[in-house]
């Protein structure tokens, strides 16, 4: 009888056991449900439109270049559960009109048309799909498809002057939790350009920034880059920069920046790459709120064969925006590298903002083309905002003073984001 009452006590306790275990993971069922729900009810629509025309007359090509096109991103991020989250963005350009009317130069798009190139093609893809992950304090941490933007974009961004812009495949993470010093890593691997381009990667990127000194910034980088199916373009590429502003009475403050970088072959490049990156810069913000500045960048050619090249940079930015200068991003391109002396000039009337900027384009090694100076350009932008709407207007003419073709572009966009 003993025996048969301690079967039935055990066996109580094991039922009782059971239930508080199935009570226990039925509540936290039903709470991760709910956190899971809220995630996805309390979730944010992003909505990016840009209608956009533009034109090139490039003097070596009869016909001009004409386009009009419209770019629409539409994105989901949802709430955070447990510190996770998730984003999902659809992007999608089309061509409103006859693609024939310009040139695409690569990617799925490319149509070999004898106009110049506007590097808008066609395209429907998923721009961005990642997990991220916030639960460690002034940490953030991505995985998946994403943009990114380091610093000034001269060396890692997303190229959104372009209506298809450029993302990467990997894992980023954001530490802020030491006073003033932010450090980022990312393991990159896949480039998906422009074009819609897609490049295998095996990439380490490291940054770290200090903001503690009254005089400025400083950041130190190191980009450790691995193509999987292209050689020539592996490198590793160190630097650091300065920058800062000052104040200097009446309102006004003067600005100043300076970069250096040092760039290298690595992995399995057949090439000896033993290049230098150089930046400087300076002006004045004046109270009256007129900006100028001037600066001088050079992406040297210390090794004789090639040039100091940035492969995932927002090149567009850099260099004049009549984009002559794009094929110093690759390590083939303007072997004699490029020396940019540019004075610039910000302000507003009114409610436009305004800019004008003007660019010398010297020769770095002279020996290696013949000549010591590629030309001259100048840009104009004028940019403003209308209700919901970003309208914008820009110049871009560089004149030639080398082999390089006479180059005019013009666009006209009209923007909104909700």
């Amino acid at each position: 009888m003993k025996a048969q009452f301690n079967i039935l006590n055990n066996l109580c306790v094991a039922l009782f056991a059971v239930g508080a275990l199935f009570s226990s993971s039925f509540v936290f069922a039903l709470e991760f449900g709910s956190e899971l729900h809220g995630a996805l009810s309390n979730g944010k629509v992003n909505l990016d439109v840009n209608l956009r025309f533009e034109n090139v007359d490039q003097d070596s090509i009869a016909n001009d270049a004409n386009a009009l096109t419209l770019r629409t991103r539409l994105g989901y991020e949802t709430g955070k559960v447990s510190g996770f989250g998730a984003y999902l963005e659809f992007e999608n350009t089309s061509s409103l009109g006859n693609e024939d009317t310009f040139r695409i130069p690569g990617g799925p798009e490319a149509n070999g048309v004898a106009r110049p190139v506007i590097a808008d093609p066609s395209l429907t893809e998923v721009n961005q799909v990642y997990l991220s992950y916030s639960g460690f304090a002034d940490t953030a941490a991505k995985f998946g498809r994403q943009r990114i933007n380091l610093d000034n974009q001269r060396f890692i961004g997303a190229v959104v002057w372009r209506q298809n812009e450029q993302t990467f495949d990997g894992f980023t993470v954001n530490n802020k939790s030491l006073v003033d010093i932010s450090l980022t890593y990312a393991f990159l691997t896949g480039q998906h350009t422009i074009l819609g381009t897609n490049n295998d990667l095996s990439t380490h990127v490291f940054n770290a920034s200090y903001s503690g000194f009254t005089a400025g910034k400083w950041v130190g980088y190191a980009y450790l880059t691995d193509f999987d199916d292209s050689d020539v373009l592996d490198n590793d590429t160190f630097g650091i920069n300065f920058s800062g502003a000052a104040p200097i009475g009446g309102g006004s403050k003067v600005l100043y920046a300076a970069e250096y970088a040092r760039q290298s072959d690595a992995i399995d490049n057949p090439n000896d790459l033993d290049n230098d990156y150089f930046f400087l810069e300076g002006g004045v913000t004046f109270a009256s709120g007129i900006t100028a500045k001037v600066g001088y960048e050079v992406l040297g050619s210390d090794d004789g064969t090639s040039a100091f090249f940035t492969p995932f940079a927002t090149l567009h930015k850099f260099q004049g925006w009549a984009d002559v200068f794009l094929n110093t991003g690759s390590p083939t391109g303007f072997a004699g590298g490029v020396e940019d002396l540019v004075f610039t000039v910000t302000g507003k009337a009114e409610k436009v903002e305004l800019l004008a900027a003007y660019h010398d384009f010297g020769v770095d090694d002279a020996s290696l083309v013949g000549f010591s100076n590629y030309g001259s350009e100048i840009d104009l932008l004028a940019t403003t905002k209308i209700g919901k709407f970003n309208v914008g207007a820009k110049y871009a003419s560089f004149s030639s003073d080398s082999a390089i073709s006479d180059v005019d572009k013009f666009w006209l966009w009209v923007s909104t984001k909700i």
